[in-house]
C-alpha cells in the first residue's frame, strides 16, 4: 500500500513539475506582453519575449534594453512610427541572429496586430470552423494581461499559415502536422501551460459548429491521426 501511495505521489509531483515548467516558458525575460489599442481597424499587439530571445529568434536582453525598450508598456505608437523602439529592427532588413529570419516591416500591420474579429474557415461537409486569434494568443482584460494560448504570431505565421490566406480548408488539411494538428495532438503544451486538445474523432464539435441550413449534411466522424493527417478508419 505504501509503495502504491509513493508511486501515486511521485507521478503527481512529476505532473506538477511538468505543468510548472511549461508555464515558465512564457516568463522568460519580461514575459508575455499585450499592448491594447483603441483603433477599431487593428487589434492589440502581442509581444513574446520567448519568441524573440534565446529560445526563438536569438536576441539577447542587451539588444533591446535599455535603449529600445526601457520598461514594460513604455513603447508608444509614435515611437514605432518614427523608426524607434520595435522599428529599430522591424525594417524589412534586420536578420535574427539565431534563425536568420528577416524582421517584417512595421508597415505590415497584420504581422503584429491580432485580429479583433473571429475568422471563419468554410467547411461545407461538417460545419464551419470559427477561429479566434485572441484565444490562441492573449488579451488585456481590466488592465491586466490574460494569457489564453500564449502563442506568438510567429508560432503559426509564416511557417504553418501565410497571413491573410483566407482559403477554404480541405477536411484533410487541418488534421495534419503541417496545420492545426501540429499542436492539436493532445500532447503539445502551449507557452502558457495549456495542453491542446486532439483533432481526432470525438472532438469534432470543439472546432466545427453545426452546419447551417443549406450546407451539406454532416458525415460520421472518423478516427484521425493528428501526426499524419491520415484517417485511421473508413
Amino acid at each position: 500500500m505504501k509503495r502504491v501511495l509513493w508511486i501515486a505521489v511521485t507521478l503527481m509531483s512529476l505532473a506538477t513539475l511538468t505543468a510548472v515548467a511549461a508555464q515558465v516558458r512564457n516568463k522568460i525575460g519580461g514575459g508575455y506582453i499585450v499592448y491594447p489599442t483603441t483603433n477599431p481597424k487593428h487589434g492589440p499587439v502581442v509581444f513574446s519575449h520567448l519568441s524573440h530571445c534565446a529560445g526563438g529568434a536569438g536576441f539577447s536582453c542587451d539588444d533591446c534594453h535599455p535603449t529600445i525598450a526601457k520598461k514594460k508598456w513604455a513603447i508608444t505608437k509614435d515611437d514605432v512610427h518614427h523608426g524607434m523602439a520595435c522599428a529599430s529592427c522591424h525594417n524589412g532588413e534586420k536578420k535574427a541572429p539565431k534563425t536568420g529570419q528577416v524582421a517584417h516591416k512595421i508597415s505590415e500591420c497584420s504581422a503584429c496586430h491580432v485580429p479583433r474579429e473571429t475568422s471563419t474557415i468554410i467547411v461545407d461537409s461538417i460545419g464551419n470552423v470559427p477561429f479566434s486569434h485572441t484565444k490562441h494568443t492573449g488579451a488585456v482584460v481590466n488592465g491586466k494581461v490574460v494569457e489564453y494560448g500564449g502563442q506568438a504570431c510567429g508560432d503559426c505565421h509564416e511557417g504553418l499559415y501565410a497571413r491573410k490566406n483566407g482559403l477554404s480548408v480541405a477536411m484533410t488539411y487541418p488534421h495534419g502536422n503541417d496545420s492545426c494538428g501540429a499542436c492539436h495532438d493532445g500532447e503539445t503544451v502551449s507557452p502558457s501551460g495549456k495542453t491542446a486538445f486532439t483533432v481526432s474523432a470525438g472532438n469534432c464539435r470543439k472546432c466545427h459548429i453545426e452546419p447551417k441550413e443549406g450546407q451539406a449534411g454532416q458525415p460520421p466522424c472518423r478516427p484521425y491521426s493528428a501526426r499524419t493527417g491520415v484517417s485511421d478508419g473508413t
